[in-house]
C-alpha cells in the first residue's frame, strides 16, 4: 500500500510537472494558434507568477521549463505545419531554439514581476520569432493580430508584420559591420 517516492515519480522535478500540469497547464489553451497559446500561458503565468518564477528555477531535463520548452515547441510544429519526425535538421533547430527564447522571455518577464503587460510581451515574441516560423504562422493563420501586414519582396504574398520586418532588418545591420546612425 505504501511506496516510495520513486515509484511514483522520476524526481523532484517530475513531482512539480505533475503538480502544475494538473493546476496550472490545465488551463492553457492548446487548441489555437500560437499567439492564443502564449496569451493563455501568460495569463496564467501572471496570477501565479511566484510558483511559476520558482518552478522554472531549474534547466534540469524533468524541469517544468523544460517542459514549458516542449509544449511550446509542439504548438510550434502543430501551428507551422512543420512535423517533428519529418522535420529537417534546420527546421528543428529554429523550433526548438525559438521555443526556448520564449520560455527565457516569459522567465525574465516573471523575474521582472510582470512589469510589462502580457500583450506587450507577446508582441516581442513575435517580433523575434525566426524568419522560417514567423512566415509560416503568418501564412497559415493571417497573422494572428498584431500589426498590420505589408508586402515585401514584390512576390505579392502576405508577410511578416512591421515589427518583424524592422527586426529583419536591424539583424542584418548588425550582421553587415554593426548598427549604423543614419
Amino acid at each position: 500500500m505504501y511506496g516510495t517516492f520513486y515509484k511514483y515519480y522520476l524526481d523532484k522535478f517530475d513531482l512539480c510537472c505533475a503538480c502544475l500540469k494538473n493546476r496550472l497547464y490545465d488551463g492553457i489553451n492548446t487548441d489555437g494558434g500560437f499567439e492564443e497559446f502564449c496569451a493563455s500561458a501568460l495569463d496564467l503565468f501572471r496570477q501565479n507568477a511566484t510558483v511559476v518564477r520558482h518552478a522554472f528555477d531549474s534547466d534540469e531535463i524533468n524541469s517544468v521549463r523544460h517542459y514549458h520548452e516542449q509544449l511550446t515547441a509542439e504548438i510550434l510544429y502543430s501551428v507551422t505545419g512543420i512535423s517533428a519526425d519529418g522535420a529537417t535538421n534546420a527546421e528543428r533547430v529554429c523550433v526548438e531554439s525559438y521555443a526556448r527564447n520564449v520560455t527565457t522571455m516569459t522567465v525574465d518577464w516573471l523575474c521582472r514581476n510582470c512589469k510589462e503587460s502580457a500583450a506587450d510581451l507577446l508582441s516581442y515574441i513575435t517580433a523575434v520569432a525566426p524568419h522560417r516560423i514567423s512566415e509560416r504562422i503568418y501564412e497559415k493563420t493571417g497573422g494572428g493580430g498584431g500589426a498590420p501586414k505589408k508586402k515585401i519582396c514584390g512576390k505579392g504574398r502576405q508577410s511578416r508584420s512591421y515589427t518583424h520586418e524592422r527586426v529583419r532588418r536591424a539583424g542584418s545591420r548588425v550582421r553587415n559591420g554593426g548598427l549604423h546612425r543614419r
